[in-house]
């Protein structure tokens, strides 16, 4: 029972600080009985602690580098304790220390980190510009044509100006950019047919185009989705996150079961957070989902299937 107790105190001992203010007593002369206390917040290192100490001294006389802090009591009489490193993250055992006269180890020079680079896929030519409408905001959805391909779209407003060689096929998306009378300036976020141009909204009373609200989806153009995956490519290339992908990995180095594919889900979402909304979707799973359902055309296209490669590679699948 004594053996569990003693296990039971060291293990305390070095147990990480929780979260939260914590005072840590520091002896600066052990024959004067002279102390002084510093707070401290959970996770805070030796050099976090040195600073505080260092910024007590109004004269500025006291530099971090020229002292050291060793736990209160360890070591021989004759010696000097052994001194904490800098990045020692403090815990339990730390909460009572002194000073020493010989300064913090230098850390060790770790090796230089490496980082996968991306490499985006080159934008196609000619490719139209993004939408400016926001979600919710007018469109139109074409009804009419079903038995001719789709409607008329001719260049102008008048009825009269030059008519575009391809149909708005039935079902196609537009943003409005105008609607003057019975005519609608449109220009198209999905389906075949001209990118712009204008058409009738009904003819001899038969509708032929709708209005809607447009979604996130509608929206969605090949533009928006080659754009949403080079913000993600930034996203996953930041240090921090491969970093934090790094750790995990070697904590799970099988990349595998039910625990690393959950942690890793909720790290990758920490960047889907911060671009899925600019997109109109949720910064959250369902948004993540609603985003790949938006994808599902998309992947037909090269530029969208090298870029999908890319983030895989960042991701480590």
């Amino acid at each position: 029972a004594r053996e569990a107790e003693l296990a039971r105190a060291r293990a305390a001992a070095v147990a990480p600080l929780p979260e939260g203010e914590h005072e840590v007593v520091v002896t600066i002369d052990q024959d004067l009985g002279l102390t002084t206390s510093v707070r401290i917040r959970g996770g805070a290192t030796v050099r976090d602690l040195k600073e505080k100490l260092a910024a007590q001294d109004t004269t500025g006389a006291v530099k971090i580098d020229e002292f050291g802090l060793a736990v209160l009591g360890v070591g021989a009489q004759s010696q000097e304790p052994p001194v904490l490193a800098d990045t020692t993250v403090l815990c339990q055992g730390h909460l009572r220390l002194q000073t020493t006269n010989t300064p913090s180890p230098a850390p060790a020079v770790a090796a230089p980190e490496s980082f996968p680079t991306p490499h985006p896929a080159t934008r196609p030519q000619g490719l139209p510009p993004s939408p400016t409408s926001s979600v919710g905001d007018p469109g139109w959805i074409v009804v009419g044509g079903v038995d001719k391909g789709g409607i008329l779209v001719r260049a102008g407003r008048a009825t009269s100006s030059t008519q575009l060689p391809d149909r708005l096929a039935t079902g196609a998306i537009v943003e409005e950019i105008a609607v003057e009378g019975e005519r609608l300036n449109y220009r198209k976020l999905s389906g075949a047919g001209p990118d712009v141009g204008w058409v009738s909204l009904s003819i001899s009373g038969k509708t032929l185009v709708e209005p809607r609200r447009l979604t996130a989806e509608d929206l969605f153009t090949l533009d928006r989705a080659l754009s949403l995956q080079e913000d993600l490519i930034r996203g996953f290339a930041r240090h921090d996150f491969q970093r934090a992908l790094a750790r995990l990995v070697a904590e799970h180095p099988t990349k595998s079961g039910a625990a690393f594919l959950s942690k890793r889900r909720e790290l990758v979402l920490t960047v889907q957070r911060e671009v899925l909304p600019k997109y109109g979707f949720e910064g959250s799973d369902r948004g993540v989902t609603q985003m790949m359902s938006a994808f599902g055309p998309r992947h037909q296209c090269d530029e969208v299937g090298w870029n999908q490669g890319q983030i895989q590679m960042l991701l480590q699948m």
